[in-house]
């Protein structure tokens, strides 16, 4: 008798822990795909903000061809009215304005490693850049602006914020007068397809050596080649410095190799020993 109690009762309450879990489930599923969801205990990540349909999903493709971003999230920010459009490659916030911090903090804006803010004007791509700016990210900033102007404003306020700018004119011009530059420009920015660029920081212990030695290094011993240079890791740099040039600890090597290579895997006494 206690039996035909005991079964109905432990169905009854298995099937609405069932029903109460998936309900659980399907509410935050529903809040991700919104953007309501808070990110902001997240670090180390990549922040993209702003949409613009098949150029940003682009920029999250070659986002993850890297290993290092790959291993890491990606939190994409909009402020359209739209689900999250790659669930299955990234994180999702929607908010009204990119200058609300809140917005900003939900993203994780400010221990991101690195924030891309990508916004349909030049206008809109300053105004969001004061406000991350606001937040005091550790990360790098890159901004997209259209207008030379934009970026020159931008820089003067934020030396460290970096500009990119559209170089198809610039391009268009050098292929006519070099043919197959465009080829090893876009190769270069290609991670999944030859060699491309990459940045590396000097140890502060590292001992001070030209550059010469230090490129004979990385390519006799790492098939990589040095591109140029960052003294202190200031925003000036050489491209191609002379051989002689003095390179010590705390500053920045750009290099050209297959792959990244990590900074913890090299033994700096073997340049040393470079002739």
């Amino acid at each position: 008798m206690i039996a035909l109690w005991v079964i109905p009762g432990g169905i009854a309450l298995f099937a609405a822990l069932i029903g109460k879990t998936t309900g659980i489930l399907v509410d935050f599923w529903r809040r991700s795909m919104r953007g309501r969801t808070d990110y902001s205990d997240l670090s180390g990540h990549t922040v993209v903000l702003g949409y613009h349909g098949e150029a940003t999903e682009l920029m999250v493709d070659k986002l993850l061809e890297d290993d290092a971003t790959r291993r890491a999230e990606i939190v994409l920010c909009v402020v359209k009215d739209i689900e999250n459009p790659m669930p299955d490659k990234v994180k999702f916030v929607r908010g009204d304005s990119f200058a609300q911090p809140s917005l900003l903090q939900r993203a994780g804006v400010a221990t991101a490693n690195s924030v891309l803010i990508y916004a349909e004007s030049d206008e809109q791509a300053l105004a969001t850049a004061f406000s991350v700016w606001a937040l005091n990210p550790v990360g790098h900033v890159v901004v997209h602006c259209e207008a030379e102007e934009s970026a020159n404003l931008l820089k003067a306020h934020f030396p460290r914020i970096e500009c990119t700018q559209g170089m198809a004119i610039e391009m268009l011009v050098r292929s006519a007068q070099d043919p197959g530059v465009s080829k090893i420009v876009n190769e270069l920015l290609s991670v999944s397809r030859g060699p491309t660029q990459y940045r590396l920081q000097l140890p502060e212990t590292f001992k001070e050596q030209p550059f010469g030695q230090l490129m004979n290094w990385f390519k006799t011993k790492h098939d990589a080649t040095l591109l140029g240079v960052s003294k202190g890791g200031r925003d000036e740099f050489q491209l191609n410095p002379p051989v002689a040039l003095p390179v010590a600890g705390g500053d920045v090597l750009y290099y050209m190799a297959s792959a990244r290579i990590d900074p913890a895997a090299l033994n700096w006494t073997e340049t040393e020993e470079v002739a």
